[in-house]
């Protein structure tokens, strides 16, 4: 089953999220050389960064979530991009849809966990959540025109 979009739409959206997709790079980026370091994140003149980043909720299977994060943000810029390159690669659009899919679920517990669990915001998680929203909404918003226009 081929299902193709209407190239211009398809390719500024990839484009849009391959964008987010690179600020979430540099956010995580940013997080994991701090962590990497052992330097506290700076935050402004709270501290709710270093702590947000020094909790147990930080980690997953060992790894920090911002390496995840460097990872998972590299690989939705690269799968995206070459979407783009290749305009109408559908499985490009599933990939990246169903990996921001997953991130939209993750941003969100993990919101849920700053604001009950910790009860202090980290702005680079905050900002880092906001993209993979944003990703998902524009990659959904491809996926439905994708399948609308077949």
């Amino acid at each position: 089953m081929s299902i193709k979009a209407p190239v211009a739409i398809n390719r500024t959206i990839a484009s849009l999220v391959a964008g987010f997709a690179f600020l979430g790079f540099l956010d995580a980026a940013y997080l994991s050389y701090h962590r990497f370091l052992g330097i506290p994140v700076p935050c402004g003149v709270s501290e709710n960064c270093a702590i947000v980043n020094a909790s147990s909720h930080a980690v997953i299977f060992g790894l920090p979530l911002s390496y995840l994060g460097v990872i998972f943000y590299l690989l939705i810029f690269t799968i995206l991009v070459a979407g783009a390159l290749e305009y109408k690669n559908v499985l490009a659009y599933r990939l990246g849809t169903g990996l921001t899919a997953l991130s939209l679920i993750t941003s969100l517990y993990l919101l849920y966990v700053q604001a009950v669990l910790i009860g202090l915001f980290c702005p680079y998680c905050v900002a880092s959540s906001i993209f993979s929203i944003i990703m998902f909404s524009l990659s959904a918003k491809a996926w439905w025109t994708a399948k609308s226009s077949s």
